[in-house]
């Protein structure tokens, strides 16, 4: 676990030089990730905001089989950048 939070760290790092604001707390992306860990039979996910996307990346950080949609009205030159990282 200590792998995926460093990397985790790492993903704020560059996100935060990229956004002004919006993100989600420790507590609820370790809660993102545990639900999907336990509930193995979701592996769809349609999130409405992708913001920063660090809630794309906890429930793609969830298990290998999950795939995310999100849908972001592309306001913040941020959400293409992070999304562009996400997807790499």
């Amino acid at each position: 676990m200590k792998v995926f939070f460093n990397s985790l760290k790492q993903y704020i790092q560059k996100i935060k030089r990229l956004i002004p604001d919006g993100s989600i707390s420790k507590k609820e992306f370790e809660f993102f990730v545990s639900f999907l860990k336990k509930h193995a039979d979701i592996r769809e996910v349609g999130e409405i905001g992708f913001n920063a996307g660090l809630s794309s990346y906890a429930f793609l950080s969830a298990r290998d089989d999950v795939k995310v949609t999100s849908f972001d009205i592309g306001e913040h030159e941020y959400s293409r950048k992070a999304s562009a990282h996400i997807d790499s």
